[in-house]
């Protein structure tokens, strides 16, 4: 895929979330490409958390900590997801290969990083605005969710597609709490004083 075609399909995927998956999972890219895309992809979501972090500090800084726990908890949390989704989505009669999964994961997860750093800008000069394209953000990336896990497990329904949703986000929380405990992240209780 060259450069001119990714604006296309970040297009395709807000205007046509089906087709833009089924392009995506066409693509068949070997799973070294897409654990090394996962890779790269948190690796930018630490940089994005640094810049965020540095331009308008904020008290996730004092739970999270450093860049590096955050790339950790990014890289775990995408992973996770793409596993969770497809066990599940197979166990609930799917038939997604963890590559279809990954794919999109990784996909929506580099669109989500674009999306972060416009809100961060825009917020930045217009706060109301910048809250608004929150809410726009997380609506359309269920919707989106919704479409690609559709298409991965070929389910014919979004209304089973939301039940793998939901199951997959059960094991995945149950499974970062534990990651939270590894790492040693506060587990509970109030936010230190800012």
């Amino acid at each position: 895929m060259s450069r001119p075609e990714l604006p296309a399909l970040a297009l395709a995927t807000i205007r046509s979330p089906a087709t833009a998956a089924r392009d995506l999972m066409a693509l068949n890219l070997p799973s070294q490409a897409l654990w090394a895309g996962l890779g790269l992809v948190a690796v930018a979501h630490a940089l994005f958390y640094l810049f965020s972090e540095t331009v308008s500090p904020s008290p996730v800084t004092q739970i999270i900590g450093s860049p590096l726990r955050y790339f950790l908890l990014v890289a775990v949390n995408m992973a996770l997801t793409a596993f969770a989704l497809h066990r599940v989505g197979r166990l609930m009669g799917g038939e997604a290969a963890l590559d279809d999964v990954l794919v999109l994961i990784v996909w929506l997860n580099g669109l989500y990083l674009v999306s972060l750093l416009a809100v961060l800008l825009i917020g930045l000069a217009v706060p109301l605005v910048g809250m608004v394209l929150v809410f726009v953000t997380v609506i359309l990336g269920f919707w989106i969710t919704l479409h690609f896990v559709n298409e991965a497990h070929r389910l014919g329904s979004l209304f089973r597609a939301f039940g793998v949703i939901v199951a997959a986000i059960i094991v995945v929380f149950i499974c970062l709490s534990l990651v939270q405990v590894i790492l040693g992240l506060p587990t509970g209780g109030t936010l230190p004083d800012v």
